[in-house]
């Protein structure tokens, strides 16, 4: 196994010091004027997955790096053992959250592709299949969770086979059944919290849910979400429309969170560059209209 690894290794040295001819990249200039500065994107055509243009010029690729790949020496021998060290895997486990002497975590079993949401009780150490995604759909999945201060209540962002755009729902534990509330879009790598009391959620909306827009992931919103009521009514905690004092840029990102002791509500201006404003507001003001914060 070791000379087939070795061999192997070798022949990959010397595929990656020579000079390939790779499948050819036609450039189609698009150019932005950001605020006066102008950026031009070559490549932006291979975006449109739909486009058969683009269509074909993945399958190049594709064949393109079969070409190279298939003539590395033993490679089905490579492959062979590497699903036998990958089925040597059992459970695999995400998050894991600690509330009212209980664990919640999401697992994904040995053999199976999605993660459900289990517990585990602190004192008999018996583990309870809280949801399963696909009870929702099939392929289903659980990208984040949170678990309020009682254990009560569980909210979720979901998405679909393996999207980055998400919705939230709120399951009710005791019950077992899923309230009304959905809120979203959300994009997957933004958090969510429950307020103190448990009765809302802080989270960040995107201003669109189509991937292909212009606007995805600009001019997003700070939000406060009262559970059981309609999000329609959810206040807007931060934006760059309702709040120009924050001289937010449509690109930055409007993340909003909690201080560890809830006495205060953080928000972080963040984007591409290093550059993150951040602002930080007493959580009493959640009751005024409209409140400035104070910039760290």
């Amino acid at each position: 196994m070791k000379n087939i690894i070795l061999s192997a290794s070798l022949f990959a040295s010397h595929l990656f010091l020579a000079q390939y001819n790779y499948p050819k990249t036609p450039e189609n200039s698009v150019v932005d004027d950001y605020f006066g500065t102008k950026i031009t994107d070559n490549y932006r055509w291979l975006e449109d997955i739909k486009n058969p243009e683009v269509e074909k010029w993945f399958k190049s690729q594709s064949d393109f790096s079969h070409s190279v790949i298939n003539k590395i020496p033993h490679s089905e021998d490579l492959y062979k053992r590497m699903k036998e060290v990958q089925e040597m895997n059992g459970d695999s486990f995400d998050a894991i959250l600690e509330r009212q002497n209980t664990y919640f975590y999401t697992k994904t079993k040995k053999g199976e592709n999605l993660s459900k949401l289990y517990s585990r009780d602190f004192s008999t150490g018996k583990e309870t299949l809280i949801f399963d995604p696909e009870t929702l759909g099939k392929n289903t999945q659980i990208t984040n969770f949170i678990v309020d201060s009682k254990a009560k209540k569980i909210a979720f962002l979901l998405s679909k086979s393996g999207g980055e755009i998400c919705d939230l729902r709120i399951l009710d534990l005791p019950t077992k059944k899923f309230l009304n509330d959905k809120i979203g879009p959300i994009w997957s790598e933004f958090a969510f919290e429950f307020t103190p009391d448990d009765k809302a959620i802080i989270y960040t909306k995107m201003s669109t849910a189509d991937p292909n827009s212009n606007m995805l992931l600009k001019d997003m919103k700070a939000m406060l979400h009262i559970i059981g009521t309609d999000t329609k009514t959810d206040k807007i905690l931060a934006s760059r429309e309702n709040y120009p004092e924050l001289n937010a840029l449509t690109e930055q990102f409007t993340s909003i969170s909690f201080t560890d002791d809830y006495k205060y509500l953080v928000l972080r201006l963040s984007s591409v560059k290093s550059e993150s404003p951040i602002f930080v507001a007493s959580y009493s003001e959640l009751k005024i209209k409209k409140s400035s914060g104070d910039r760290l």
